[in-house]
């Protein structure tokens, strides 16, 4: 399997993935995160939405999944890329 991508990708795509772990060792990203999942918790109490506000919650819910497994999300995607370079050098 040959990988297309530039070495200059690569570096941005590690720095990228670099930049993102350190933001996750900020007491700010905790904080937020901690913000995120009480507001996930809070919309995802189904019998406190209107029927014509479903979508917009389901939209803001979806928004603030993402937030909250990004760090995991990262982590995985870093996992990824290290395994193609794995299979590079195999």
């Amino acid at each position: 399997m040959t990988d297309e991508r530039s070495l200059e990708e690569k570096q941005a795509d590690e720095r990228y993935y670099e930049v993102l772990l350190s933001l996750f060792l900020t007491d700010g990203w905790k904080q937020l995160k901690e913000e995120f999942t009480k507001n996930f918790l809070d919309l995802n109490k189904v019998t406190n939405v209107k029927v014509e506000h479903v979508d917009y919650v389901k939209g803001q819910l979806n928004i603030l999944h993402n937030l909250i497994n990004l760090e995991e999300s990262t982590r995985f995607a870093i996992d990824q890329m290290n395994a193609g370079d794995d299979n590079e050098i195999n």
